[in-house]
């Protein structure tokens, strides 16, 4: 019988230590350019919103000023700018939304499962993601890292015969 010995994973998140404590309540006297009334999972979801409605500037404010976007298949963008020019080039492929199915937090940790669907055209890209986010001690989201299947997008994005 084979035994194996599990040793604990150093996995230091992005963005300061790991707490499962909740984003502190709304205080307007304290808040300087906090996010603190907000919950991780609706600063995730309002910073979603803004990126699919193209609001990239409003994306930014909900976003810290070093934020690393990753796109594991691809690679990262790091800060507001390179996260616009890298989203902005998703403006271009017509309409785009996020289905979704799933999300959990566990303090400034949201993770989402869900679909991110491009209409082009005719032509319809439903790309499967699981998305990692972390807020840091402002409440701003710090990394946003999409791991997915660059040959799922690239398959459906190819010519067909018919085309």
């Amino acid at each position: 019988m084979l035994e194996v010995e599990a040793s604990p994973v150093d996995v230091a998140p992005r963005c300061g230590k790991v707490t499962t404590e909740a984003i502190r309540p709304f205080d307007p006297v304290a808040r300087r350019g906090r996010l603190t009334d907000m919950t991780s999972e609706q600063t995730v979801d309002e910073f979603i919103r803004r990126v699919l409605a193209d609001d990239l500037d409003g994306a930014c404010e909900l976003a810290s000023e070093d934020i690393e976007y990753d796109n594991v298949p691809i690679g990262k963008n790091i800060g507001h700018q390179a996260m616009k020019d890298f989203l902005g080039v998703m403006a271009t492929m017509g309409e785009v939304t996020f289905e979704i199915h799933r999300q959990v937090v566990a303090g400034r940790t949201v993770l989402n499962e869900r679909t991110d669907r491009f209409v082009l055209g005719e032509r319809t890209i439903d790309l499967p993601v699981a998305g990692v986010f972390e807020l840091d001690d402002d409440g701003k989201i710090c990394l946003w890292r999409d791991y997915f299947d660059y040959a799922t997008f690239e398959r459906q994005l190819a010519p067909t015969v018919a085309d």
